[in-house]
Parts: structure tokens; sequence; C-alpha cells
């Protein structure tokens, strides 16, 4: 059996996303899965997230209006899950 990880998990998150746990930076990520090992990061009792999020440009360099461009940004749940 392998040793069990604590994992962060943005379940829907377009297109950028740089997450803080407890001051610990966590390693930038532009594609899914959105997923990251927090297991040294976390503590017990309360703990701090932050996740900076950021967005293409409406359109994405489509050639479309920007009223028809894809939603971006943190879109879904974020939850911590564990892992063996």
């Amino acid at each position: 059996m392998g040793k069990r990880r604590l994992l962060l998990e943005c379940a829907d998150l377009r297109d950028y996303a740089h997450p803080r746990l407890n001051g610990v930076d966590l390693e930038a990520r532009g594609w899914q899965p959105y997923r990251w090992d927090v297991t040294r990061a976390l503590k017990p009792g309360k703990n701090l997230l932050e996740i900076e999020v950021r967005a293409e440009p409406p359109g994405r360099g489509f050639a479309r209006p920007a009223s028809q461009a894809p939603p971006a940004g943190l879109l879904g749940p974020v939850r911590i899950v564990s892992s063996e």
C-alpha cells in the first residue's frame, strides 16, 4: 500500500490557477487536471486557501464576439480528496 496523500482539486476551472495554502505556493497550472498535492501544506484546524485565477481575454484568440466566449474563472467546487 502506498502512502496516503491529500489533494486539492478544482473540478471546473478555466484558464489559469495559482493556489497558495497556508502561505505555501503550489505550482501554477493552465490546464486540467487542476489537482495539487497539499499533504505537507495542510495543518490541523483552520487553513487559509488562496487561488489566483486568470482568464484569457474575451474570445480567447478566436474570431468571435466576447459575448460568445465560453465562461472562464473558478466555475465549480473546490475540495480536498484523499489518494493512495
